[in-house]
C-alpha cells in the first residue's frame, strides 16, 4: 500500500492534466495514458508482493508451518 501512495502521489499531476501544455511542448506526449500506466506499476508490484509471498510460504519448513497452524487453532475462544 505504501508503494501505491507513494506513485499515486508521484503520478497526481499526470493524472489531473497539469502540465499537460509543458509535457506537450518537451516531449510531444499526452498525459492521457498516465492513469492506466500507474494502475499497470500499482498491478505490478502487487503481483511481485503476492508472488514473493507464496515463494515464502512454500519454502517454509514443515513444522514451521504446522506450528503457525497449531498456535492458530488454539488462540481462538
Amino acid at each position: 500500500m505504501l508503494g501505491a501512495g507513494l506513485t499515486f502521489l508521484l503520478f497526481l499531476p499526470g493524472i489531473l492534466g497539469r502540465g499537460d501544455a509543458t509535457l506537450r511542448a518537451a516531449s510531444g506526449l499526452d498525459t492521457a495514458p498516465v492513469a492506466g500506466r500507474w494502475l499497470l506499476l500499482v498491478a505490478a508490484m502487487a503481483g511481485a508482493s503476492a508472488l514473493v509471498y507464496v515463494v515464502r510460504v512454500l519454502r517454509s519448513s514443515p513444522a514451521a508451518r504446522r506450528r503457525r497452524r497449531g498456535s492458530a487453532s488454539t488462540s481462538a475462544p
